[in-house]
């Protein structure tokens, strides 16, 4: 390659914002002919370049589709803009559907204007519309609020094609309210009733026996984290005996915060604690071994502090009430097969779903919160993940986000919550206010 053309390149890497996108007349003219012509800069609109290979442009205008419209947006109209109602709704939502065909924007522009995106059959359809004045950020961009969005898909149509994101969206207690408010302060025609319950009720799962809820549960939740962490790139460990790095260490770790979770003596040579260090020795024995066992077999799983399942009644997790006695065994057996269907699934996904379903059916009087961790950290273990350890001290915020995926279906924050559990190495603490 050229010496004109490398200091094209470095050139072009200094002005990339975000991992691709370059506007243009950051660039001198023959910077952007030199790059162009050795395929490294393919042009979205005019004045805006993506920065890559020809073979991986399209790849890269969808990692950086999001981070053009907020540079774009903001630079030709600052903040007087906002997405329209089905853009905003994937905002809203982190959907895995994704931007295309006509994109709708909001502006005080006088007049409509058309712009052609180069990628992914795009158009930006520019309306002028007082409704910018409402908007809020989501994920960089100003986009109507959630409760203008659920008034636009008042037909039955716009359900149909968005079900999965209203309900999404809707599971979230402070956005129902404010969506039951805007319409009750707002007198909305008839067309807004047309959505029934997703308006005017709490969205329920109703359809037969406790173990059929948990399976509609699993099958809203399951593409949700599938999109959520096949986004993460999160990192492989080493295969063989050393695959966990410090793996005693993390156990033990491990073994003393579950302990304080439980609000247990912390004491791991005390009788009470026998059955508890045997557990962690049979999951040490599945994260050293070279094969690890990938099917699920619950009745090889003892929980130390319950010899059998659940008899009476319970409230967790704030106002949660969890399967009835009479109906645990079928929702176990219900989950086991739910999560050998679910193999194909990323392995974080089928982690956070075994971790939500023992917390879901609470099947023991005692020590779920710990075999649903134990179980969590047995699946990443079995596709070569490391072991993630919930310190005791973020109590608040594990027992808070788990609280939301049972009572509010918000499952994405408790996933949120396990991914940040990658990037925490502070040892154990029972300093519970910490």
């Amino acid at each position: 390659m050229k010496t004109k053309e490398l200091k094209a390149l470095s050139k072009a890497r200094e002005l990339v914002i975000g991992s691709g996108v370059i506007l243009g007349n950051s660039l001198s003219a023959r910077h952007v002919t030199i790059l162009r012509n050795i395929g490294f800069l393919h042009e979205i609109t005019r004045g805006w370049y993506i920065f890559c290979d020809e073979i991986h442009k399209e790849q890269y205008w969808q990692n950086n589709m999001l981070t053009f419209l907020k540079n774009y947006l903001e630079g030709r109209f600052d903040t007087n803009y906002c997405l329209g109602p089905m853009e905003s709704l994937i905002l809203h939502t982190r959907s895995n559907q994704s931007l295309q065909g006509k994109i709708h924007i909001y502006t005080g522009s006088k007049s409509t204007a058309l712009v052609d995106l180069a990628f992914g059959n795009c158009q930006l359809v520019i309306y002028n519309s007082n409704q910018y004045k409402n908007a809020v950020l989501s994920q960089g961009l100003y986009c109507l609020p959630p409760e203008h969005v659920i008034n636009h898909l008042a037909t039955k149509d716009k359900l149909r094609n968005y079900e999965k994101e209203v309900r999404v969206l809707l599971s979230d207690k402070k956005i129902y309210k404010d969506i039951k408010a805007f319409h009750r302060e707002n007198s909305l025609p008839s067309a807004s009733q047309r959505l029934g319950s997703y308006l005017i009720n709490k969205p329920t799962r109703s359809g037969g026996s406790p173990a059929r809820q948990l399976e509609i549960l699993w099958n809203e939740y399951l593409p949700l984290l599938d999109t959520y962490f096949n986004s993460k790139e999160i990192p492989f460990a080493k295969k063989g005996s050393t695959k966990i790095k410090n793996t005693a260490v993390i156990i033990e770790n491990d073994l003393l915060n579950n302990l304080a979770l439980e609000k247990r003596d912390c004491d791991i040579s005390s009788k009470e604690n026998t059955k508890l260090e045997q557990l962690y020795m049979q999951l040490k024995k599945e994260v050293l071994s070279n094969s690890p066992r990938i099917e699920f077999n619950l009745k090889s799983w003892k929980n130390p502090f319950a010899n059998s399942l659940r008899q009476t009644p319970v409230r967790t997790c704030g106002d949660y009430i969890p399967t009835d006695p009479a109906e645990i065994k079928n929702c176990l057996d219900r989950y086991v097969l739910l999560m050998s269907e679910s193999h194909k699934s990323h392995p974080y996904t089928i982690a956070v779903l075994a971790h939500f379903g023992i917390s879901y059916i609470e099947p023991w009087a005692s020590g779920n919160g710990l075999m649903a961790r134990i179980f969590l950290n047995y699946f990443l273990a079995s596709h070569s993940y490391s072991l993630l350890t919930i310190p005791s001290h973020s109590s608040n915020i594990y027992i808070n986000s788990l609280t939301r995926s049972l009572i509010n279906g918000d499952i994405l924050t408790f996933a949120e919550f396990i991914n940040s559990l990658r990037f925490n190495d502070k040892p154990y603490t029972n300093n519970w206010d910490e």
